[in-house]
């Protein structure tokens, strides 16, 4: 019985692998369209925050006691809305993480900053959906 499910498993793993591939899910131009949909379901759900891009508005916040609401992929590319108080920012073997304490999960949790879809303050309604801004912005605070 445990053969045939491993079988089964693998089977429907290859043959969704085919489907992405000749579908074009993992080309560049798709993966595009697919965040520009998120920033725009975004700001369907944060209407009261603008998206900012401008580096000069991240320098005007005050992030000290604050808790952010992340949208996050993990490593299985599955997403999910965190909020999050952040405790260090450090770099490890080419990436960025963020330790943070995760309200959701009622613990600790370490994020990729790179997998961080977009970050918004709740106190300042501020939105970023860059992840250089994301970045700028939490070397400059963290």
């Amino acid at each position: 019985m445990g053969v045939k499910m491993f079988e089964l498993i693998v089977i429907l793993f290859v043959v969704w692998c085919i489907y992405c591939f000749a579908t074009g899910k993992f080309k560049p131009e798709n993966q595009a369209k697919n965040k520009e949909e998120l920033r725009e379901a975004l700001k369907k759900l944060f209407p009261q925050t603008a998206v900012k891009t401008e580096t000069d508005s991240i320098k005007k916040l005050n992030p000290s006691n604050q808790d952010y609401v992340i949208h996050y992929e993990d490593f299985k590319q599955n997403f999910s809305f965190r909020t999050i108080t952040i405790n260090r920012l450090y770099k490890e073997n080419r990436h960025w993480y963020v330790d943070a304490y995760c309200h959701s999960a009622g613990d600790d949790r370490t994020f990729r900053v790179d997998r961080i879809q977009s970050l918004v303050t709740e106190k300042n309604n501020f939105t970023l959906t860059n992840t250089n801004e994301i970045l700028s912005y939490l070397k400059k605070y963290f």
